[in-house]
Parts: C-alpha cells; sequence; structure tokens
C-alpha cells in the first residue's frame, strides 16, 4: 500500500498488524518492525524509522535494506555499506530470499561511499545475471546505481539513460513511491545538463505523486530541486 497507494494508509495497517501478531505470528513481528520502518522513513519522520529500526534488530531480525537507506540519507555512507554488507552475512532463510535485493542496494551505496570498483563489480554480476535476479526492482536498483557511477565519472547523459529504465521498472510493478522518486533523480540530472523545461516538468509530477502518497521526504526534495529552476 505504501508503495503503491497511500503512506498514511499503510502505517495504520502495519500498525494494526503489530497489534495482532504477537498472538497470531510472533515469529513475523519483527520483520514487521523493518516493514514500520520503511513506512515512517518514506513519510519523512526519521526519528520514527530509527527506533522501529532498532526495534527490529533488537528482535534478532535485519532492518536492510531500510536502515542502510537512512544512513546514507543522514550523510554516512561508509555505515550504510558496512550495514549493508552485515546484513548479507549467513546463510539465513530471510538473507539468502534477499540476497538479490540487499546486493543492488550495496552496488548504490558503494558508489555513494567512492568504493567506484566494488560498484562496478556489483553492477557487473548483477545485470549479467538476469535468470538469477529477474525481479523489476532488482534490476530497476541495477540501473540506479549505474547511473550514479556514470554521473560520478562525468557522463550525466548515460546517468540519465540508466534512470529513464530504472523509472520504468518501478512503473512497471505499479511502485509509485519509486517512480516519483526516480523523477526527482532525473530532474536533477536534467538541471544540471540545462534542461529546465523537462526537469520542471518531471518536479511537478513528482511533488504531486508525494501529495497523494502522503510522503513529506518526497515534497522536500521536490521543493529544494524547484528552487533551482529559473
Amino acid at each position: 500500500m505504501g508503495i503503491r497507494g497511500s503512506l498514511h494508509d499503510a502505517l495504520v495497517h502495519i500498525n494494526d498488524a503489530l497489534a495482532r501478531l504477537g498472538d497470531d505470528a510472533p515469529w513475523a513481528l519483527a520483520d514487521a518492525f523493518r516493514v514500520l520502518g520503511d513506512i515512517h522513513h518514506a513519510i519523512g519522520d526519521i526519528d520514527a524509522a530509527q527506533a522501529a529500526y532498532e526495534k527490529c534488530y533488537a528482535m534478532g531480525w535485519s532492518p536492510e535494506p531500510g536502515q542502510a537507506m537512512l544512513l546514507l540519507e543522514q550523510g554516512d555512507a561508509n555505515a550504510a555499506y558496512a550495514s549493508l554488507e552485515r546484513g548479507l552475512i549467513g546463510q539465513s532463510w530471510w538473507t539468502l530470499q534477499r540476497q538479490g535485493i540487499l546486493l543492488a542496494h550495496l552496488a548504490v551505496v558503494a558508489v555513494h561511499a567512492g568504493r567506484l570498483d566494488d560498484a562496478q563489480a556489483l553492477i557487473d554480476d548483477l545485470s549479467g545475471q538476469d535468470e538469477r535476479w529477474p525481479m523489476p526492482s532488482i534490476r530497476a536498483l541495477t540501473n540506479e546505481a549505474a547511473s550514479l557511477l556514470a554521473r560520478t565519472r562525468g557522463n550525466a547523459s548515460e546517468a540519465l539513460r540508466h534512470l529513464y529504465l530504472a523509472r520504468q521498472l518501478w512503473t512497471s510493478v505499479e511502485s509509485r513511491l519509486h517512480a516519483a522518486r526516480l523523477r526527482l533523480q532525473i530532474a536533477d540530472v536534467q538541471l544540471e545538463l540545462g534542461d529546465q523545461r523537462n526537469a520542471g516538468a518531471e518536479i511537478r509530477a513528482a511533488i504531486a505523486a508525494a501529495d497523494e502518497l502522503g510522503s513529506e521526504m518526497l515534497r522536500r526534495q521536490g521543493r529544494e530541486l524547484q528552487r533551482r529552476l529559473v
């Protein structure tokens, strides 16, 4: 619901689930706190997101990749990278089931941490194993990492191409939240290239989606980009 519709409706449902899981399915309680953290983060309530992730971790579960992305947003790319690496340790069902999505996030974080060779190796591995990692979410994140890498290397046009692919993939699974997030990244690159008209259109579309979803985080990012429009 949070990814496709209303974050506040999703918050109501996850809080209702948390109230019942202690009796109905206690084994799922820790993962519910991970989901709660993701919803709070998307809304823009950083303190509540951190508290939920800490509760998840205290109960013996992994709060990744959400906790790492929160650390990245707070400017600590190295801590985010280390957090994701810890999340990939082990042979538990949860680790193996989510390995692809964790590796894709690791590729994104690696670029931010300046570990460009590690990022390239992860991108090559993920993009070269379509049969193993066919999920649109993993392919979208791999394109996001490739875009960041291209931009770091001074190739804004190549970065834009990967962002368009990533947005198409998120849209294909009806992820309005991630599609709006990608619109803002696209606008940022378009502004760098001097394409004010198309950047403005992307920003307006992203802010409209943020309003419908109830994401103050995306609204804030959109307004910051709007201030760069001439």
